[in-house]
């Protein structure tokens, strides 16, 4: 999601993510579901809290930004939590420690939040959305 292409002639990589942020909120939605899923993942794999709490943060701060238009979606260019997390996901997989029922209890109250942020960012882009169709359409 956030390394999938290149830019020609350089290092600078990015993704579907910050590509369909563009989309007034489906994009947030779609970003955030598979943000949330590799979090998941990440309890199954048995990671610490400490990492867990860092990939919900990526996580909460990337959809915070994402509510902005157009600044969110440029940040997402810039911040890739996906990449974030892969990275942190990858570098502690050796671990092989399983998952407790506090690692769930945690992950469902962050993702509970990421819920809410979500639903709080589709209601704000709605309502842009109408205000611009007011000004538009003169209604």
């Amino acid at each position: 999601m956030d390394g999938l292409l290149r830019v020609p002639g350089t290092k600078f990589r990015f993704g579907l993510n910050p590509l369909i942020d563009f989309v007034p909120g489906i994009g947030d939605v779609s970003a955030a579901f598979v943000s949330t899923s590799v979090l998941i993942y990440a309890v199954t794999r048995g990671l610490p809290k400490i990492l867990l709490a860092r990939m919900a943060l990526n996580i909460l701060i990337n959809e915070l930004v994402g509510i902005v238009p157009v600044v969110g979606s440029a940040f997402a260019f810039w911040f890739r939590a996906n990449k974030r997390n892969y990275d942190l996901l990858q570098r502690h997989l050796e671990l092989p420690i399983r998952s407790r029922k506090s690692d769930w209890v945690f992950v469902g109250a962050v993702l509970g939040l990421v819920f809410v942020i979500i639903c709080a960012g589709l209601i704000v882009s709605l309502l842009v959305l109408q205000a611009i169709g007011r000004l538009i359409f003169g209604q």
